[in-house]
């Protein structure tokens, strides 16, 4: 996550100004910044093993994992492999006084970790690199490596896991697992995944998560579920901008838009418009659609 936007930083900081050299100094200060992030990053997990029974700490064995995952490796057996081989590396963040646990060992303790704490942790600390990288570009530069973007687009959307609903040996129906995810498309960081509650769906769910986050110059997409007054106003209360699909299950508001996208009116359109007016024509879910 966040590798695509951290990739298009450095490039386009090299084609604008050759090759990237930083200063042995500001190369210090850099690793010095992301070593203390990474050591306080798994500081707010809970630990919920018997204190008096673990002999690796849980902050170790996320960071050998978060590592891990993030070079390749997602098997608990090269995990393992992974962590052993890099043990010199690991022991610059945290003392690894016992080595490296068994991949049996990763697996019952990533079991017991708060996935939403743990969540959080990661999605900081990824903004906190990109900012890192940043400074430390435009510290190297008389004019700033990174131009802002304008807007940033959120997009908000829900998925259904196929086939977890089933259940074998009966005839009894099940609701397949729900998950609401939130992604930063300007950034390429998942901001939130979340599991929806089986009682409920994606629109508490959304309005709850949208609520608690900063929207100010964000642009947020969602489908036509989400299309809800509640929502909209959420947005507009955090100073953000939206952009939904229109179906009829918003009946009224449906009608107004039809009743306005006639072939006069969208003639009009694209005449004052010029340049300005788009349109797009592709398939798609088994139909022909066109975007204007």
């Amino acid at each position: 996550m966040g590798s695509q936007k951290i990739k298009k930083v450095l490039e386009d900081y090299s084609n604008k100004r050759g090759p990237i050299r930083i200063p042995d100094k500001l190369e210090e200060q850099l690793t010095d910044k992301a070593a203390r992030q990474i050591r306080l990053l798994f500081c707010d997990v809970t630990d919920y093993r018997l204190s008096a029974r673990t002999k690796y700490p849980i902050r170790e064995i996320l960071l050998v994992v978060f590592t891990a995952v993030l070079c390749g490796y997602t098997d608990y057996e090269e995990i393992e492999a992974f962590g052993k081989a890099k043990l010199r590396f690991f022991r610059n963040f945290y003392a690894f006084s016992n080595g490296i646990c068994s991949h049996d060992t990763f697996k019952r303790s990533l079991a017991l970790v708060n996935t939403y704490t743990l969540q959080a942790s990661t999605v900081e600390i990824l903004e906190e690199f990109m900012g890192i990288i940043e400074e430390a570009l435009s510290e190297n530069s008389a004019q700033p490596c990174v131009e802002e973007e304008g807007y940033r687009q959120i997009c908000v959307d829900g998925k259904s896991n196929t086939g977890t609903g089933r259940c074998y040996g009966t005839e009894k129906e099940k609701r397949n697992l729900q998950t609401l995810n939130i992604y930063d498309r300007s950034s390429g960081i998942c901001i939130s995944s979340t599991a929806i509650p089986s009682k409920t769906n994606e629109i508490p769910e959304s309005q709850k998560l949208l609520s608690l986050m900063d929207l100010k110059n964000s642009i947020v997409s969602f489908d036509a579920l989400n299309t809800q007054k509640k929502t909209c106003r959420i947005i507009k209360d955090k100073k953000g901008h939206y952009i939904g699909g229109l179906k009829e299950n918003q009946a009224v508001l449906y009608r107004d838009a039809v009743d306005s996208f006639t072939e006069e009116n969208i003639k009009k359109c694209e005449e004052k418009a010029g340049k300005d007016y788009i349109m797009t024509t592709e398939k798609m879910h088994s139909q022909i659609e066109t975007r204007r």
